[in-house]
């Protein structure tokens, strides 16, 4: 892999890779010059300007991010989202000319990072793709990137000692980015991967820095954030979306992480003071 400066972890560079998928030709190479010029810690390794051949070449490069408009050629860029996710689970970015929330709304559902609005703002996709780096930086070793594993594969990688550990965390953020809105805690994320309780939050603080709670929190936080956005959700609603039942906790809670309440920063998001998420 070429060498790049960028981000560190560990005294380590750390290079993520990312694949484009746009039809639009001009749109698709300016961002991928954009990404080049602009964030060298990121490498382009494909682009795609259809949903059909989208899919196929990210099941075959396994790019880390995929950057992605809805509207495509072939297969929407939702079916392809959800049709690539279930072999393997890339930190996905949309990008749409469209900013109905409905489209949002399917998106996130999805587990997508972030949903941004046509045209692009550079500081907005800079900001968006470091944010999916941090992301990764969580789930992948120090020394070897971790791809995402087929259950029968979990034999071989055993053998390879600190791979399995990483290996344990890749599959407990997975689990957390799946099941956030859910009451589940740390026995039945032990309990999946029939690891003990004590081993996994040791691995997991080891490997992040984030205890396995803290994580699940700034997730769910985050999530909440991006359905702040659509004026149709109650507070309460946003609450129980995230999986959480208390409200008042909820706002507590996203005051803690976020510096306001969720009202605040309702109100900031819809008079343009902040941007969507």
């Amino acid at each position: 892999m070429e060498n790049r400066q960028g981000f560190k972890k560990g005294g380590l560079e750390a290079v993520y890779s990312i694949m484009v998928v746009e039809d639009n030709f001009p749109v698709r190479k300016g961002l991928i010059q954009n990404i080049k010029l602009g964030l060298p810690e990121f490498q382009v390794v494909g682009e795609a300007s259809d949903g059909i051949s989208g899919k196929e070449l990210a099941l075959s490069l396994r790019p880390e991010i995929l950057l992605t408009d809805i509207r495509l050629p072939g297969i929407s860029g939702l079916k392809m989202i959800r049709e690539i996710r279930e072999i393997y689970t890339p930190q996905v970015v949309v990008i749409s000319g469209y900013s109905e929330f409905e489209y949002a709304r399917e998106a996130l559902s999805l587990g997508v990072l972030a949903y941004l609005v046509k045209p692009i703002d550079e500081e907005e996709l800079e900001s968006t793709l470091k944010h999916a780096a941090s992301c990764i930086c969580s789930a992948r070793s120090l020394q070897t990137p971790v791809a995402p594993l087929r259950p029968d594969a979990t034999g071989e990688i055993a053998k390879k000692g600190a791979s399995m550990q990483a290996y344990y965390v890749e599959q407990t953020i997975r689990y957390i980015h799946e099941h956030f809105a859910e009451n589940l805690g740390l026995s039945d994320m032990a309990e999946a991967l029939r690891i003990s309780e004590s081993y996994l939050s040791r691995i997991f603080k080891e490997q992040t820095s984030f205890t396995i709670n803290e994580y699940r929190t700034s997730y769910r936080i985050a999530q909440a954030a991006r359905m702040l956005a659509d004026p149709g959700y109650k507070i309460y609603e946003v609450a129980r979306g995230v999986g959480i039942e208390n409200s008042r906790y909820f706002s507590n809670l996203f005051k803690q992480n976020m510096g306001v309440t969720p009202m605040e920063y309702r109100r900031a998001l819809l008079s343009g003071q902040v941007r969507f998420p």
